[in-house]
């Protein structure tokens, strides 16, 4: 992943294809890597997808948040709270990008993560805060936006 860091998002995405490729074909392959070599991968491709956005290639960072959500899987880093806390980054940077892309697919994204992040991470604030912004894009109407607010406060 060092070639990214170079702008080289060719060998980057190569050397990503071909690792996960090389996970999918052998059977049990993905779950034989050690949470903290996940949390690594995830790290690094998590980092390739805000640089990406930052970047201002919504499209692509999305794609790379995406595969950093599919290697931090919870089913095979467990519940180690690096892994969590990485998970929940990736979440929120998904779910942000996608509001900003504001097409059917990408809301309908954010909205899956959203619930998602509900469920793992009821306590925190800016999860709420994003559940806001999804019915704003989405353009639920004041009622939905409205019980958005009660869930909210009921949450402090």
């Amino acid at each position: 992943m060092q070639s990214f860091l170079q702008h080289n998002t060719n060998a980057a995405e190569f050397m990503c294809n071909n690792a996960m490729e090389r996970f999918s074909q052998e059977q049990g392959a993905a779950g034989k890597l050690a949470p903290r070599v996940r949390e690594s991968l995830g790290k690094i491709l998590y980092k390739i997808g805000k640089d990406l956005i930052k970047r201002h290639n919504l499209t692509g960072g999305m794609e790379w948040l995406a595969r950093a959500l599919e290697v931090i899987d919870p089913q095979h880093t467990g519940s180690e709270n690096f892994a969590a806390e990485l998970r929940f980054g990736i979440m929120q940077h998904l779910v942000q990008t996608s509001l900003k892309t504001k097409t059917s697919v990408d809301l309908e994204r954010a909205r899956d993560a959203m619930e998602i992040m509900t469920n793992e991470w009821p306590e925190r604030l800016n999860v709420h805060c994003l559940g806001l912004d999804i019915i704003v894009a989405r353009q639920l109407g004041a009622e939905a936006y409205h019980a958005g607010e009660l869930d909210f406060l009921e949450s402090i």
